[in-house]
């Protein structure tokens, strides 16, 4: 697996002339140094990650990245959409719930984050 290819690919399938716009920025030194589990697990968080913010977020811009330091890795799929309310972090349904284990099985995280008003 080729974790960069493999977001431009998802990006590829995602994107249609009616969707928003996708970027996807992936630090290639981080890339090749992924182990397979971890490359999968990171395509599997960020294609959820993906079909939710185009499911539920009315957002007309979605960006995908990855990038690391000091043995961290960090994936962001962030859109400009409505946002997650509240309560769907409580009621984790079944993809946030699958993206929190593929996180789990390589030792990290999944954080849900509502967005930002612009200026603050």
């Amino acid at each position: 697996m080729e974790l960069s290819g493999d977001l431009a690919l998802l990006k590829m399938n995602a994107q249609t002339s009616t969707s928003p716009t996708i970027v996807v920025n992936v630090d290639e030194r981080v890339a090749h140094a992924l182990a397979l589990e971890s490359a999968v697990n990171l395509y599997h968080i960020a294609q959820e990650a993906t079909t939710n913010a185009l499911r539920h977020s009315g957002c007309s811009h979605l960006d995908i990245s990855v990038e690391g330091s000091t043995g961290r890795l960090l994936l962001v799929v962030q859109d400009d959409g409505c946002g997650i309310q509240d309560n769907a972090t409580k009621m984790r349904d079944l993809g946030i719930k699958s993206m929190e284990t593929w996180a789990e099985l390589r030792g990290g995280e999944l954080r849900l984050l509502p967005n930002e008003p612009p200026g603050d």
